[in-house]
């Protein structure tokens, strides 16, 4: 799902909304409450540079949004959207990365002291993606184990267990 050119949504309600496919270049959300299930959803904070021209600024507003009670399956908060303002849900399943750079920097020196190749190919390409959204502008991640295969699990976890290391 990709709405056409731009969209802002305020004060809007997706409760037990199902929500797939749907990643959004140049859209706005703000006080948005979000309870069903979001799946491959990807939020921008900036818009894209040939979509500036139709949104009429070079970043997208996102703030006060409530995801406490949504269900969020591979879902990347991606270029500078500030987690801090938002609600996100909690448990285990789910890792806030408060500071991304750190974050990435440590897993870098964790994953290259492993020993085993097997859990260091089953990150990889993990911190791959945490190194791409830290450079891009986004300064917190949030991360679901669950997202990955099941093998790649606890090397996903072992990594982000390190990230978190201070």
């Amino acid at each position: 799902m990709g709405p056409g050119g731009y969209a802002r949504f305020i004060d809007c309600s997706f409760d037990k909304a199902n929500i797939e496919h749907w990643v959004c270049f140049a859209v706005e959300l703000v006080g948005c409450t979000f309870s069903g299930r979001l799946d491959k959803v990807v939020f921008n904070g900036t818009p894209r540079p040939e979509d500036v021209d139709v949104t009429g600024s070079p970043v997208n507003r996102f703030e006060g949004n409530d995801f406490a009670r949504a269900k969020l399956v591979d879902v990347g908060f991606r270029t500078g959207i500030d987690l801090a303002k938002q609600r996100l849900p909690t448990g285990d399943e789910y890792t806030l990365l408060e500071d991304a750079k750190t974050a990435v920097r440590r897993a870098r020196i964790a994953l290259n002291a492993w020993e085993d190749p097997e859990s260091k190919k089953r990150a990889r390409g993990v911190l791959a993606v945490m190194e791409q959204d830290a450079s891009a502008g986004q300064s917190q991640l949030l991360i679901r184990v669950d997202d990955y295969p099941r093998p790649a699990r606890p090397a996903v976890q072992a990594l982000l267990d390190a990230a978190q290391a201070g």
